[in-house]
């Protein structure tokens, strides 16, 4: 038996299935943070973030240009390039933080 929604079109299982069963899940910390109101810097940093896909969606044509250039230009053979010496093949060194969002023992002060 196929579901149907509001419109009269059928509903796709997963669509259905998440419905039916969100309200029997736990809930998640992501259902937690939930803001009273929309506070005028979520404003300001959503136009920011449509300001920036704007320009990298206006500035498409010359990347496309730039590109179709660079893949008709001349090419090189890696034994053209210089050697690299020992000590640039060693890794680099890690910080001494234990985790991405851990603060490095020297930040602890």
């Amino acid at each position: 038996m196929k579901s149907v929604g509001r419109a009269g079109l059928p509903t796709p299982f997963s669509v259905t299935f998440a419905v039916r069963t969100r309200a029997s899940l736990p809930a998640l910390r992501l259902d937690e943070i939930n803001p009273k109101k929309w506070p005028s810097e979520f404003t300001t940093e959503l136009l920011e973030l449509l300001w920036v896909l704007e320009a990298t969606f206006a500035e498409y044509p010359a990347q496309a240009k730039l590109l179709s250039a660079v893949v008709k230009g001349s090419c090189f053979h890696a034994d053209e390039l210089p050697e690299v010496p020992d000590a640039a093949r060693k890794p680099p060194s890690r910080p001494s933080a234990k985790g991405l969002f851990d603060k490095a023992e020297d930040e602890n002060e």
